[in-house]
C-alpha cells in the first residue's frame, strides 16, 4: 500500500467516526514543484497534518487555507508560487490546490442501554448518525449489539470524565432509574452539549428536577434541557418512543418547525396566490 492509498484508508477512518478533516489535493502543477497533481494531506482542525504536499512554506501556507476552510465549512481553491525570496527553495514553479472541507458529525450520546436506549441507539445506526452507548451493566453494555458504536461499561458517576461530548453532541438520558437519571442530568449540564434529553413522565420530571432545585441546580432554566425527552407522536411504545427522540433532535439541528409538508406546500401556495 502506497503513501496515496494509506491515506484514503485514514480518511474513511476518519469519516466514518464523524471527525472533521480537510482534504487538500494538487490540481495543478508548473515549472518545477516539490509534489505532482493528485498529490494529497489531510488538515485536522488542531492544525496537525497527515501526508504531504511539498512540505515547508508550501505545506505551512496550505495549512493555514485548509484552517480557514474548516472554519468557514466552505471548499476553496489556492495558489501558491514558489518564489526564492520568500521561500528559500530554487523550484520557481507554481501550485494550485483544492481543499475540501468534511464538518464534524453530530455524535448521539446514549446514556442507557435498557429497551429505550437500545432502540434509540439502533435507530441512529440506520440514520449513520455516530454514538456513544453507556450502561453500568456488563450484560447490557456489549458492543456486539451496536456494531457501530463505542461502547462503555462504566458506572453514571464517573463516566462523564471519558466522554468527549462537544457543542455539536446530543446527550439521551434514558437509564433504569431516577437516580442514574438525576446524576447523568447534572453532569450532562456541565458539557457544552447542544442537546440534554431526559425520558420521564410529567411527576417524574417535576421530582427531579425539584431535588435538583434544592441544590442549586436549574435544569428548568437551561434551554439545551428537554424534558420529557421527544416529540408528542402518541405511541408509547418503545419504538415510538426512540422514533420521537430522533424526530425532536432533527427538528432541532435543522431549526426547522417540525410541521406538516401538505400545510408548507399550501401556505406557499396562499402566498404565490
Amino acid at each position: 500500500m502506497n503513501s496515496q492509498e494509506k491515506l484514503q484508508v485514514e480518511l474513511a477512518d476518519v469519516l466514518s467516526r464523524g471527525k472533521g478533516v480537510t482534504v487538500v489535493t494538487v490540481t495543478a502543477a508548473d515549472l518545477s514543484t516539490p509534489q505532482s497533481p493528485g498529490a494529497k494531506m489531510l488538515v485536522y482542525p488542531d492544525g496537525s497534518i497527515s501526508g504531504t504536499v511539498g512540505g515547508g512554506p508550501v505545506e505551512a501556507f496550505v495549512k493555514k487555507e485548509a484552517l480557514v476552510a474548516f472554519r468557514e465549512g466552505k471548499p476553496r481553491t489556492a495558489e501558491y508560487r514558489l518564489v526564492m525570496s520568500e521561500t528559500g527553495m530554487y523550484c520557481g514553479g507554481k501550485m494550485t490546490f483544492f481543499i475540501e472541507v468534511y464538518p464534524a458529525k453530530s455524535t448521539l450520546f446514549v446514556l442507557g442501554a435498557g429497551h429505550v436506549g437500545r432502540a434509540t441507539a439502533r435507530l441512529a445506526e440506520f440514520l449513520g448518525m455516530p454514538m456513544v452507548v453507556v450502561d453500568d451493566r456488563p450484560e447490557y453494555a456489549v458492543a456486539g449489539l451496536y456494531p457501530s458504536a463505542t461502547v462503555i461499561c462504566e458506572a453514571y458517576d464517573f463516566v462523564f470524565e471519558k466522554l468527549p461530548i462537544t457543542d455539536l453532541d446530543y446527550v439521551v438520558i434514558v437509564t433504569r432509574c431516577h437516580t442514574h437519571d438525576e446524576i447523568c442530568l447534572e453532569k450532562a449540564m456541565k458539557t457544552p452539549a447542544r442537546y440534554i434529553g431526559v425520558i420521564g413522565s410529567r411527576t417524574k420530571i417535576k421530582t427531579l428536577f425539584g431535588r435538583m432545585n434544592k441544590r442549586g441546580v436549574r435544569p428548568q432554566s437551561d434551554p439545551r434541557v428537554f424534558a420529557p425527552i421527544g416529540l408528542d407522536l402518541g405511541d408509547e411504545t418503545v419504538e415510538n418512543i426512540a422514533l420521537s427522540i430522533h424526530a425532536e433532535i432533527a427538528k432541532l439541528k435543522v431549526s426547522r418547525t417540525g410541521a406538516h409538508m401538505r400545510e408548507k406546500l399550501a401556505e406557499r401556495e396562499e402566498k404565490a396566490g
